[in-house]
């Protein structure tokens, strides 16, 4: 009977580790992308919210939904958080949405 491989030696595809979904928000590195940009310009600070409804997210709306607003979802191939809550599946939605 062959051992089974730990988590640590797997090595994911180019096309996973590059871009895809985790649940209904995005990972990989188009994830942490997302993340990084809207961390770094202020948009997930209350001063930063109008970038967010700009792109046409309704944050009130996420806000009172059952679901946590925010939070970090670890990255299984970058090894680093990335948006997850309602606000990172609305993130995702819009920009399917925006193609």
């Amino acid at each position: 009977m062959s051992r089974p491989r730990a988590r640590d030696s797997y090595v994911a595809s180019p096309e996973l580790q590059a871009a895809r979904t985790c649940y209904d928000h995005l990972a990989g590195r188009l994830g942490m992308a997302v993340t990084d940009a809207l961390s770094q310009d202020g948009s997930l600070t209350l001063e930063g919210e109008q970038r967010l409804e700009a792109l046409g997210l309704d944050l009130g709306s996420l806000r009172a939904g059952s679901r946590v607003f925010l939070r970090p979802c670890l990255d299984w191939t970058e090894r680093r958080p990335h948006l997850a809550g309602a606000l990172g599946a609305a993130i995702a939605a819009r920009l399917f949405e925006l193609g």
